[in-house]
């Protein structure tokens, strides 16, 4: 065959240079002659090349293709409890043109799940190839495709999104963050579905130095195909404020003191000094007698040896971000009075 082109491709250029090219004999026509052998040598090659194709492409070739896999037919009431393979390999031959039609868009292969069985996919793939005279299946990986249904079930989980956030100085979070939504139904088969009890979003959310409100939202995408999500977004919100530092003073006071007992304190007040959110300072140092409660409760007392203690602390804040930073002194020294009775 290649004696063939060659002797082809001889003969055409035979023909070009008697009969249309005048090749030049003197110095002044030797860029005339250049040129005449470029296109003489350009056509030619050409020429072999489309002899080359139109031999070639009639041969046969053997290709792996990846054809996708559709599940079809699939009750209403059940759902997949074992994941079919997305793709089949498929090794097929045939000539160029059929192969390159099916190469550039894989036809795709369904599958009938209305009921359990075993699927032999070498049949399947060759009885649905039919559209493709020209194509032989030398061989299907995987050959065989099993079926199982159970009873399908809905199941709402709430979502759980993990967070790498940091702020910059000064910068914090005011509140708690916000997810929304704050769980999921998902739906599929029992024992797929009964084994999940949140739902824990893939990615990680990374902010670094954050000093703005964060308002990000992210895919709900499930990992498992056998297991369908309500929904496909979840947004992660947060208030974010620049934070100052403020201090109180307040009293201890005893809880749960018996009639006729007096605990005194030593010092009878301690310091606290507290982080909040800059706009709310102004309305915190205004409240600043009343936002803590300092208390040690008596219980404490009966059960303690030293003569020391460590009081709690609470807030009464309403509307107001307060963190506790630190309080000073951190325990206290007391001594109880009795009544007249001696008691």
């Amino acid at each position: 065959m290649l004696d063939n082109i060659k002797n082809i491709v001889r003969k055409g250029v035979n023909f070009l240079y008697g009969r249309g090219f005048n090749l030049g004999t003197d110095e002044e026509q030797a860029p005339l002659r250049r040129r005449e052998r470029a296109i003489v040598f350009l056509t030619s090659y050409i020429l072999a090349l489309a002899l080359w194709f139109m031999v070639n492409i009639s041969k046969d070739y053997s290709f792996s293709i990846n054809m996708p896999i559709e599940a079809v037919g699939l009750p209403a009431n059940q759902a997949l409890s074992q994941n079919l393979p997305e793709e089949v390999a498929v090794s097929v031959n045939g000539d160029w043109v059929n192969i390159t039609a099916i190469f550039n868009t894989p036809p795709t292969i369904t599958l009938d799940v209305s009921e359990e069985r075993d699927f032999e996919l070498f049949n399947e793939v060759r009885n649905q190839m039919n559209n493709y005279p020209g194509i032989r299946i030398d061989k299907v990986q995987p050959s065989l495709v099993s079926v199982s249904l159970e009873n399908q079930v809905r199941k709402k989980v709430p979502i759980r999104l993990d967070t790498d956030i940091t702020f910059q100085d000064r910068y914090d979070m005011v509140g708690e963050p916000l997810i929304t939504p704050d769980s999921v139904m998902i739906t599929g088969a029992a024992s797929q579905v009964d084994v999940i009890e949140e739902w824990v979003v893939q990615d990680l959310l990374t902010i670094e130095n954050a000093r703005t409100d964060i308002n990000e939202t992210l895919s709900l995408a499930s990992s498992n195909p056998l297991v369908v999500l309500s929904e496909s977004e979840v947004t992660y919100s947060a208030k974010v404020s620049e934070f100052t530092e403020g201090e109180a003073i307040a009293l201890v006071r005893t809880v749960g003191l018996p009639r006729g007992r007096s605990i005194n304190y030593f010092p009878s007040s301690i310091t606290i000094k507290y982080d909040i959110p800059i706009e709310e300072f102004a309305d915190a140092e205004s409240r600043s007698n009343s936002i803590f409660e300092v208390y040690v409760d008596y219980q404490k007392i009966l059960t303690d040896s030293t003569g020391y203690v460590t009081p709690d602390i609470t807030t009464n804040a309403a509307g107001l971000n307060i963190r506790l930073r630190s309080f000073q002194p951190r325990t206290i020294a007391y001594y109880s009075i009795v009544d007249e009775q001696g008691n």
